[in-house]
């Protein structure tokens, strides 16, 4: 089944990235920044001060990608809670919607609870975080959605990387600059919004336009 040899490949290849991070990670031979993958923290110093400032907004984000987790893992047919055609078989959604539960979590350990700290919970989450994205995507481009649905996905990815590169470029720009402190939160805030809304918006989109059609 075409569906299936994808789906291998694809989470075989993510499983081994994880594990070539992870290994890297706890190597403690690798003292290489780069080597372990970035667990040193990118925010700039002068920031942790103001860490007990970041919005309530800001903490809640992440857990979007739970919301869509667990609106996808809802069991049945279909696509959980969103309905329509089912894009895929049910134990490949449930453990993309369960891919996407851990994300939510471990993007709030990261980009809240370890905000300007130094932590392993960095380098965790810009190793799953990339294999997440790609198997999400995947279960959505790789499925049988309707044009309209795809077109509203691939606009919500652009939309998603123009704010994080906003939200990037406050912090190489932040210095001393509460605005921009200020600024990064709101950009980044709708970085981890951004992706589980346009999901979800395009599986609601292909569930209608799907229904109209009596399928």
């Amino acid at each position: 089944m075409v569906e299936a040899a994808i789906y291998t490949h694809v989470f075989t290849a993510a499983a081994l990235w994880s594990v070539h991070q992870l290994l890297l990670v706890l190597d403690p031979r690798s003292i290489c920044v780069e080597n372990r993958f970035d667990s040193v923290t990118n925010v700039p110093p002068e920031w942790r001060r103001w860490r007990k400032e970041l919005s309530w907004k800001y903490h809640l984000s992440p857990f979007m990608y739970v919301l869509l987790g667990v609106a996808l893992a809802v069991p049945g047919d279909g696509t959980g809670v969103f309905g329509g055609p089912p894009l895929v078989s049910e134990p490949v959604r449930l453990a993309v919607g369960g891919m996407l539960v851990l994300q939510g979590y471990i993007s709030w350990w990261s980009d809240a609870s370890c905000f300007g700290v130094d932590s392993v919970a960095h380098a965790v989450d810009r190793t799953m975080a990339p294999c997440t994205t790609v198997v999400s995507a995947v279960l959505l481009l790789a499925g049988a959605l309707e044009w309209q649905a795809r077109c509203f996905f691939v606009a919500s990815c652009f939309t998603s990387f123009i704010f994080f590169g906003l939200s990037q470029g406050m912090l190489k720009d932040g210095g001393r600059k509460k605005a921009l402190f200020d600024e990064f939160q709101w950009w980044h805030t709708w970085w981890h919004c951004s992706l589980p809304l346009g999901a979800a918006g395009a599986l609601s989109v292909n569930a209608l336009i799907s229904g109209s059609k009596g399928l």
